[in-house]
């Protein structure tokens, strides 16, 4: 019998804490057809992080969505950081950011990890900096002051911010409710840098009091 998406489903058993179930439920749905195409990168996210941990599987899904239009930006911004962080084989994501860079704070973040993960450091910078000047967020604010990316006056203005923009729970302390709320908390912590667990706040932190 053919599965179908079941969102009430998927919601519990991410409230349940069975995250590998879900991967398992959505991998079934991805392989007969029946994974809405807005759930493909949610479900890569997932793929890309334990308990799957599957970079390779993760990387082609990511490519996948790539190809959507409604999806591609997404897509590009996760395959990127699986890229620098990860996982560094596919660069089909390249030319989808560049194409957003001058829009997506997001993108152009990304895009300046991987410029400086290949050694181009001006690109790097001037990726970096025009991330900021679409919106400040504390991953980019970060980024460019632990790689030393602007002038030492901005550093310590950047410290300073990033502090008043880190919420004060700390993610092992949220629980998710929803496969939504899931992929948020996920974009918010490996993408935006919103959200952290006490250990990496606290290794900011030491970074931070160098400059602030």
């Amino acid at each position: 019998m053919q599965l179908t998406y079941d969102s009430g489903k998927i919601d519990a058993l991410v409230k349940s804490g069975k995250s590998g179930e879900v991967c398992e439920l959505l991998d079934q749905l991805h392989k007969e057809g029946q994974l809405p195409a807005l759930a493909l990168v949610p479900f890569a996210a997932g793929v890309m992080l334990p308990p799957w941990a599957d970079y390779e599987y993760a990387t082609a899904l990511f490519e996948e969505a790539m190809r959507i239009e409604e999806t591609k930006k997404e897509a590009a911004i996760w395959a990127c950081y699986l890229y620098v962080t990860l996982f560094p084989v596919s660069k089909s994501f390249v030319q989808i950011l560049e194409g957003f860079a001058t829009t997506s704070a997001e993108a152009s973040f990304l895009l300046g990890q991987y410029f400086l993960y290949e050694g181009e450091m001006v690109a790097a910078k001037e990726s970096v900096r025009k991330s900021i000047e679409i919106e400040k967020f504390p991953a980019n604010m970060y980024f460019a002051v632990s790689r030393s990316l602007v002038e030492r006056d901005t550093l310590a203005i950047y410290a300073k911010e990033i502090r008043s923009l880190i919420k004060n729970t700390a993610l092992e302390n949220i629980t998710a409710k929803t496969f939504a709320e899931q992929y948020q908390q996920r974009w918010q912590e490996l993408v935006r840098g919103e959200l952290k667990t006490s250990i990496v706040w606290e290794s900011w932190k030491q970074t931070l009091s160098k400059f602030a």
